[in-house]
């Protein structure tokens, strides 16, 4: 099976309870922090449900949970980033539940083994949260990643009947 592309499922079409407890895990290498953190905090602020704050994963195997209950997977791969087995295992259990989202910062840093796989590039991006590159990238992610919308509050009317057909 192929991987989603970006925007390929807008996130208002997924049920609201779909089990899923984050919309998007951020993984990097230790290099790549300064990057994740910009690009975690920016969709934090347009309303994203992100798995731990950026910098601070959870130790050991709670950061494989995590990444397990995250809707989405954005992989930073740089040519640091690319030589890290956890990084790139995990990479391959996103692709395998078709959850992953590669993004490249350098010319050529995704993995080989992720050959195929549509990805976005920041390959110029200096870690402004104003730069058109950026800025593009979140806005190509933002379909995935809208906010849920609020639960209504059934009506007054509405509660009342249900109380009076539990006592008829």
């Amino acid at each position: 099976r192929r991987s989603r592309r970006l925007g390929s499922t807008p996130m208002s079409t997924l049920p609201r309870d779909d089990g899923f407890a984050h919309d998007l895990a951020v993984l990097h290498g230790r290099e790549d922090l300064a990057a994740a953190r910009t690009l975690a905090l920016a969709l934090a602020e347009r309303g994203s449900r992100l798995a731990w704050p950026p910098g601070q994963p959870p130790l050991g195997g709670q950061l494989d949970d995590q990444v397990a209950r995250s809707r989405w997977v954005l992989v930073l791969w740089s040519s640091d980033s690319r030589r890290d087995p956890d990084l790139l295992r995990r990479a391959q259990q996103a692709l395998q539940r078709h959850a992953l989202l590669p993004l490249r910062l350098d010319p050529g840093s995704t993995h080989p083994s992720l050959a195929g796989v549509p990805e976005a590039s920041l390959c110029d991006w200096h870690g402004d949260p104003h730069d058109p590159a950026f800025k593009a990238l979140l806005n190509g992610l933002q379909p995935l990643l809208a906010p849920h919308p609020p639960v209504a509050a059934p009506s007054a009317d509405a509660v009342s009947a249900e109380i009076g057909r539990a006592h008829v």
